[in-house]
């Protein structure tokens, strides 16, 4: 079945190496539960590459280093890494070997697709704080009654934010209850948390193109389209609906950004 997704894609000969090599390797030193979440990432987002990184890493590394690649075998290698400390995560969060913790909750469609969906976006995952939300999501999706929907559209709005911007979300949200301005821009950012630094300018533009946030100009309209306009000369933002439902989802999860945390 592999092979013949591999022929359809037309991928290269190192690359069918590759996945003759996790055939002939399979249940290595990633271990079961890693290889059971890729697996299941790969059925669910219909990406057979993934279940191919749950390989184990000699293996790889034997198939690769023949062609003198060595940035190939970490490429490979890292999605997979990531995956195992999100398994030790949900461990960690549901108080039961993560093997256990699948076997005993992940029991029909939705669950696995939600299974799927967080362990794809832990292969991109690129902070310690995105792997805990996630496996926190998961675990939380997966026992409270109606919430898989719910998480995953979470989980997919967390795809696209790194700490610093949630901490810029979380300020911009704060400062909007409790002091309620028309607007947040970056000094009033500043002077609630003086930590995010610089980088505010670009990081509340990230959340704008996202949609967890939007442009108004100095009167306190939004403009058409919720894009500042370029004669306006004083930029402010306030938080969407999205917004504000990511920041209170993060509150409930008890996944904020605070000032002291490491971004």
């Amino acid at each position: 079945m592999i092979d013949c997704c591999w022929d359809n894609a037309g991928v290269s000969d190192l690359v069918k190496r590759l996945s003759d090599t996790v055939a002939s390797t399979a249940g290595g030193t990633m271990g079961s539960a890693v290889t059971a979440m890729m697996t299941t990432a790969a059925l669910v987002t219909k990406d057979p590459t993934l279940a191919l990184l749950a390989a184990p890493s000699g293996a790889f590394a034997d198939a690769v280093t023949e062609q003198g690649v060595q940035l190939i075998t970490k490429a490979f290698f890292d999605p997979a890494e990531r995956v195992k400390r999100l398994a030790d995560a949900i461990a960690d969060e549901s108080g039961q070997p993560t093997e256990d913790f699948i076997t005993e909750h992940v029991i029909d469609g939705a669950q696995r697709h939600l299974l799927g969906v967080v362990t794809e976006a832990a292969t991109v995952a690129q902070s310690d704080w995105k792997i805990r939300v996630l496996a926190r999501a998961f675990v939380h999706g997966i026992k409270e009654d109606g919430a898989i929907d719910e998480t995953e559209m979470f989980v997919k709005a967390t795809r696209l934010l790194e700490p610093r911007h949630v901490r810029v979300l979380a300020a911009a949200i704060h400062i909007m209850t409790k002091n309620r301005p028309g607007f947040v821009n970056t000094e009033t950012l500043k002077e609630y948390d003086n930590g995010i630094g610089i980088a505010a300018p670009i990081l509340w533009r990230d959340l704008v193109e996202q949609g967890f946030l939007t442009e108004i100009n100095t009167r306190g309209n939004k403009p058409k389209g919720g894009v500042l306009l370029s004669h306006e000369t004083k930029e402010g933002f306030v938080p969407t609906d999205l917004g504000y439902a990511s920041g209170e989802w993060f509150t409930s999860l008890d996944a904020e950004v605070t000032v002291s945390d490491p971004t």
